[in-house]
């Protein structure tokens, strides 16, 4: 469970980082962003349907909710500085949450 917010499928937004990857981050209604829970790690090769999810620092606990709720994949991990961030696949349709 995320340790530092509360996780709501309905807060859910994916956007685009430059290098036009797929990015995870979740906004409330009435605060705006929450957090970013993707990363981008130019030089990992990702599938189109996949994702990198950070799961540590601020994010604990996050990997754990967006399987439970049927939104990522878990695959394996890539080095992310002095720590791991992990690969998943990506089981919605970004353009579902809009």
């Amino acid at each position: 469970m995320a340790k530092y917010f509360k996780f709501d499928t309905k807060q859910i937004r994916f956007v685009k980082y430059n290098n036009d990857r797929t990015a995870l981050q979740f906004v409330d209604p009435v605060d705006g962003p929450l957090c970013i829970a993707s990363v981008n790690i130019p030089e990992v090769p990702l599938k189109d349907d996949e994702i990198i999810i950070k799961n540590y620092s601020e994010n604990e606990g996050v990997l754990e909710d967006l399987i439970s709720n049927n939104i990522v994949e878990e695959l394996h991990t890539v080095p992310c500085g002095f720590t791991e961030a992990t690969i998943c696949k990506l089981l919605v349709n970004p353009d579902d949450y809009k």
